[in-house]
């Protein structure tokens, strides 16, 4: 499935490259073909003799629908990508590529082939289409995503505490959060001293995150298969994630594939009732979401996970900002399901008109080496 459009040469199989000395280097990512309006997500490459290493996957996702159509107008002008690691500056017969993270910048120039727009969106779009219930998922989190981090995104605290206890993570571990949302668990790892990743399929989440933690490595990319080799993070963790995949097994997996030793995966507790979820049901009815099926874990915990709002009016907006409630506030309209959560959440109202809320999870925690 190579595509050089620069000079004769060989390529892995499975990219596209523009130019030969100088040449960025687009990876196959056709599983990231965006439901609602067909976008497709790529990893990038830089190489040129200058730099001393090649610049591999220093930007994760860039648009590349977004891209071609830019390419296409054969016109001066610049395009940046959705998360800014990228841009492309198009000159007369030239392509400027600059990549700039946090950890580098890398700047080439190559040719300008006619018929790259045409090659590159043949390239990422002409493998079929792939379940996408994931992204599906980012959108609707992300839609009121600095609501949600502000009312909602530290209710996990004590289980990510007990977390980076458990798998002893400190100066130097690797950590990956998949789902990672706003990044506050990001954020205690790097406090820790860790190296940590997140990825999450929603974007608005995700520049969240970059400002919650920005020692962290954040990345749009929806649970199911990882870009990362084998045993590339010491601790993988998941905090009420699985659900979201569109295959729970495929995406634990996926996080032990990747894991070097301990894996995490936190979800509601099966058997003690969390009384979010009692409002969650009487509000939505009951969710099609699955658990994945795993081995059993070297470790189970229950964990308390209370949450407390002072007053009506924070409690509704809490809820009003998950993902769940999006679908129903688009059929309904906001003050029907508010009237409905308002009901629902009644029998947890303090004396003091706040409302606690009290919910407990079931932490497994997966070794790959039990003995070390």
């Amino acid at each position: 499935m190579t595509r050089d459009l620069g000079d004769a040469t060989r390529f892995l199989p499975g990219e596209l490259v523009v130019g030969t000395d100088a040449r960025i280097r687009f990876a196959d990512r056709v599983e990231m073909i965006h439901p609602w309006d067909g976008r497709v997500f790529f990893s990038v490459e830089i190489t040129a003799p200058r730099f001393g290493a090649r610049l591999d996957r220093v930007t994760t996702f860039a648009d590349g629908q977004a891209l071609a159509d830019f390419l296409a107008c054969r016109e001066d002008g610049e395009w940046v990508s959705l998360n800014r690691d990228l841009a492309v500056t198009a000159g007369r017969d030239e392509l400027t590529w600059r990549i700039q993270t946090a950890g580098c910048r890398a700047e080439v120039t190559t040719i300008w082939p006619a018929d790259l727009a045409d090659q590159l969106r043949e390239f990422l779009i002409g493998t079929g289409t792939v379940d996408t219930t994931s992204i599906s998922e980012g959108g609707l989190w992300g839609r009121r995503a600095a609501q949600r981090a502000a009312l909602g995104a530290k209710m996990s605290l004590p289980a990510w505490r007990t977390a980076v206890a458990r798998t002893k993570i400190s100066e130097g571990t690797t950590v990956l959060d998949l789902a990672c949302g706003s990044g506050e668990f990001c954020a205690l790892a790097t406090e820790a001293g860790a190296r940590a990743t997140g990825i999450d399929a929603s974007h608005e989440m995700i520049e969240l995150a970059r400002r919650t933690a920005p020692e962290a490595e954040f990345h749009v990319w929806p649970l199911g298969r990882l870009p990362w080799d084998d045993g590339t993070f010491d601790v993988v963790t998941a905090f009420n994630a699985l659900f979201f995949a569109a295959d729970p097994e495929t995406a634990f997996a996926e996080a032990v594939r990747v894991s070097r030793d301990h894996v995490v995966v936190c979800d509601w507790h099966p058997e003690h009732p969390s009384d979010i979820l009692t409002v969650g049901r009487a509000v939505l009815g009951s969710g099609g979401r699955r658990r994945a099926k795993m081995p059993e874990p070297q470790e189970e915990l229950a964990i308390d996970i209370p949450q407390d709002h002072p007053d009506e009016d924070t409690m509704l907006r809490a809820f009003l900002s998950t993902g769940g409630y999006q679908r129903l506030i688009e059929s309904e309209g906001e003050e029907s399901v508010a009237e409905k959560i308002r009901i629902a959440a009644e029998p947890f109202r303090t004396a003091d008109g706040g409302y606690r809320f009290a919910n407990k999870y079931l932490m497994s925690i997966f070794r790959k080496n039990p003995r070390m």
